[in-house]
């Protein structure tokens, strides 16, 4: 089991907006699954990241599909 948080920004202008976040605890998959409207002509980041104990994080991994 793990702990993650997965972050959509709108990263376009100076000032960064977040668009979307997440926040799965104790779950050995991100059910349900994680998905977001992105817009053409905008810069987005996606952020993974494990937020389990230092000894005890898994590996983490993510598949990102375009339609």
């Amino acid at each position: 089991m793990s702990d993650a948080t997965i972050t959509l920004a709108d990263i376009s202008n100076v000032n960064e907006s977040t668009v979307s976040e997440i926040r799965y605890v104790h779950q050995s998959a991100t059910l349900p699954v994680y998905s977001a409207p992105v817009g053409s002509g905008k810069t987005d980041r996606l952020v993974l990241l494990n937020d389990g104990a230092d000894g005890l994080r898994p590996d983490l991994s993510a598949t990102i599909t375009f339609p």
